[in-house]
């Protein structure tokens, strides 16, 4: 058998903290010609270690092809066939073995030469992904923590917004800044707020990188918010329903005289001051402060429009106040996840934090 290092494909797996564009970078790589990119949220890299312990070869083959959620249905027939042929004819060839070369022989029946998935959360797993996938890179959407509690609260004011959302800020900005420093080859890292405010040259570096020309239509990218839209990305027709979807919306809100949004704006750039209330911004500069960011803040956000610990004094002791209890909040929500999977949700939290 030959090694699959030695292929020419490399898939760019893109991930980036909820709200951070991630999406909306699946759709824009869709436009590349000859790259088939899935926007379906992938945990393969999470729970290929708990597929490769399964003996049985039928059942890996049908975990392995429930992982990759192909979102091309036309080629799902011959994925299912293809991931059992590999599964039984090597017992102990591993999960992410059979996952890099299925998706390289999907790209090349398509008459594509790469392909792309959207991860959320692989920044977490990042080390072990460019390890163990042959050629793989990764990219990192970036945007900034009160924003991203912004965008959580419009969609539900009732949840935690601090202690957690900091936590897994911190820990990824962290991963990120260090291979983007140490493998720029394989990693890169795109601020959300490069990509709404100049996306001509943010889209331009990320083409060079990719080794993929740049084209203006790259920009023309359809307003998409996956917790009220779900169409996903998923090959060249799914990216159509998205335009087509987008067309819709404009054609009704120029029917009212309003003016339809695309993906690449800066609307909702620094949004936080007028979405949280002065304590909420404090309790995420105090989270921020206890992780050890503020460095790394200067570094990627010496813009912001605020100075972090600069609050009213009454802003500050309500946040001082409410720090101890935003744990509290994050570890019920955590249990309320093991009860519904308990061993996927224990393993994956302690790889994250050997990340």
């Amino acid at each position: 058998m030959s090694d699959p290092r030695e292929s020419s494909i490399r898939p760019v797996f893109i991930a980036g903290r909820q709200h951070s564009g991630n999406t909306v970078m699946a759709v824009l790589m869709q436009g590349l010609e000859g790259w088939y990119v899935q926007s379906g949220e992938s945990v393969m890299i999470e729970i290929h270690g708990l597929i490769d312990r399964d003996q049985n070869p039928r059942s890996r083959a049908e975990k392995i092809i429930k992982a990759i959620k192909l979102e091309d249905t036309d080629q799902l027939d011959w994925l299912e066939s293809r991931v059992h042929e590999m599964a039984g004819e090597t017992p102990f060839r591993s999960t992410l073995d059979i996952y890099s070369t299925v998706m390289g022989e999907l790209v090349k029946r398509r008459g594509d030469r790469q392909w792309g998935q959207k991860a959320t959360s692989y920044i977490f797993h990042a080390d072990e992904l460019l390890e163990h996938m042959p050629g793989g890179r990764m990219i990192y959407l970036l945007r900034n923590p009160w924003d991203l509690a912004a965008s959580k609260k419009r969609r539900n004011p009732s949840s935690d917004r601090s202690f957690g959302l900091a936590l897994s800020w911190a820990k990824g900005i962290q991963i990120a800044h260090r291979l983007n420093t140490q493998q720029p080859d394989r990693f890169k890292l795109v601020r959300y707020e490069d990509l709404v405010t100049n996306p001509g040259t943010a889209v331009k570096d990320l083409c060079e990188w990719l080794g993929e020309p740049f084209s203006e239509d790259l920009l023309d990218v359809p307003h998409v918010n996956p917790s009220e839209n779900k169409v996903h990305a998923g090959g060249h027709s799914g990216k159509q329903k998205l335009l087509d979807k987008a067309a819709s919306d404009t054609e009704a809100m120029e029917s009212q005289g309003e003016k339809a949004p695309r993906g690449l704006n800066r609307s909702k750039m620094y949004q936080y001051a007028d979405r949280l209330d002065p304590h909420e911004i404090a309790i995420i500069d105090q989270c921020l402060t206890l992780f050890r960011t503020r460095e790394l803040l200067k570094i990627y956000y010496p813009d912001l429009p605020h100075t972090l610990g600069s609050h009213p004094i009454s802003a500050r002791a309500r946040a001082s106040i409410s720090l101890p209890v935003s744990p509290v909040r994050f570890g019920l929500k955590y249990l309320t996840q093991i009860k519904r999977s308990p061993f996927y949700v224990i393993s994956r939290t302690m790889r994250r934090f050997r990340a």
